[in-house]
C-alpha cells in the first residue's frame, strides 16, 4: 500500500521554504503595486527627479524579489521531481511483484529499467556544459522506437529525449531489496541527485560535488505487497507448456 507521507520525506525543510518563498512573494507584490499611484507615477517618473527617488526603493527591492522568484522555482521543480521518485518507485515495485514470481533471474534489472523509464518525464532535459551524452544503449533505443510508435507527432526531439533518459541512468539510483519471505513486502529505494539551477539557491540548499555543480538527493520508499503464490517456491504448480 502506497504511504502518502513519502510525499513529503526527504523534502520536508523543501516544502517549508516553498510555502514561506510563496507567502513572501506574494506579500511584496502585493506590498508593491499597492504603493504605486499609477497615474500620477508614470508621467512623472521620466521628467521630476522625485518620480527617480520615488523608485529608488523599488529598484533595492528587485534583487531580494527575484530571489524570492528564484525561491518558488527552484523549490517548485523540487517537489515535482519528488512527485517523479515517487511514481518511479511505484513503478519498479509493481514491476519486482510481477517478475519475483515469473523469473527470479531478472527481477533487479527488469525494476530498475521500469523505475528509470518511469522517471523520464520529470528528469531534466539540459545538457551539462563540457559533458557529452553518452551513445544509446539498447534499452534507449526500445524506449525510443516505442516512443514513436506511440506518438505520431512527436513534441520533442529524439537528442532531447536521449539526454533525459542519459541524466536519468546518471543521476537516479534505484534499488530493489528481494523479500526474505513469500509473506513479505517488496521495497523499492530510489535516489535521484537534484541539480540547482539557479547558484544562490544550490548554495544555500544544495551540498557541492565533484563536478563542481549543487545537488540535493530525493529520497524515496515504496513497499507494495508480495502478491506472488503465498507458498515457499511462488509457484502456482499449474504447468504452461504445450501439451504437444
Amino acid at each position: 500500500m502506497f504511504d502518502p507521507y513519502e510525499l513529503f520525506r526527504s523534502v520536508e525543510s523543501i516544502w517549508l521554504i516553498w510555502i514561506f518563498s510563496c507567502i513572501g512573494l506574494g506579500a511584496l507584490t502585493v506590498a508593491g503595486l499597492s504603493r504605486i499611484r499609477w497615474r500620477r507615477a508614470i508621467p512623472r517618473f521620466p521628467r521630476d527627479e522625485r518620480g527617480a527617488a520615488y523608485a529608488l526603493s523599488y529598484v533595492m527591492v528587485v534583487p531580494l524579489y527575484f530571489i524570492f522568484v528564484c525561491l518558488v522555482v527552484e523549490t517548485s521543480h523540487i517537489l515535482v521531481t519528488k512527485a517523479g521518485t515517487v511514481y518511479a518507485a511505484f513503478a519498479g515495485a509493481r514491476t519486482a511483484v510481477v517478475w519475483e514470481s515469473a523469473e527470479p533471474g531478472e527481477v533487479r534489472i527488469r525494476t530498475m529499467i521500469a523505475a528509470r523509464q518511469a522517471f523520464v518525464p520529470f528528469a531534466t532535459g539540459l545538457k551539462i556544459p563540457g559533458a557529452t551524452v553518452p551513445p544509446a544503449t539498447s534499452t534507449h533505443n526500445r524506449y525510443l522506437e516505442t516512443y514513436k510508435e506511440l506518438l505520431d507527432d512527436r513534441p520533442v526531439s529524439d537528442g532531447y529525449l536521449l539526454t533525459k533518459l542519459a541524466n536519468t541512468d546518471t543521476a537516479l539510483d534505484v534499488d530493489y531489496r528481494a523479500p526474505a519471505s513469500w509473506s513479505d513486502d517488496v521495497q523499492v529505494n530510489v535516489v535521484y541527485r537534484f541539480r540547482f539551477h539557479v547558484p544562490v539557491i544550490g548554495h544555500a540548499l544544495g551540498t557541492r560535488a565533484e563536478d563542481g555543480y549543487r545537488y540535493f538527493n530525493i529520497a524515496t520508499t515504496v513497499r507494495l505487497q508480495n502478491e506472488g503464490p503465498q507458498n515457499a517456491t511462488q509457484r502456482t504448480g499449474i504447468s504452461y507448456a504445450s501439451p504437444e
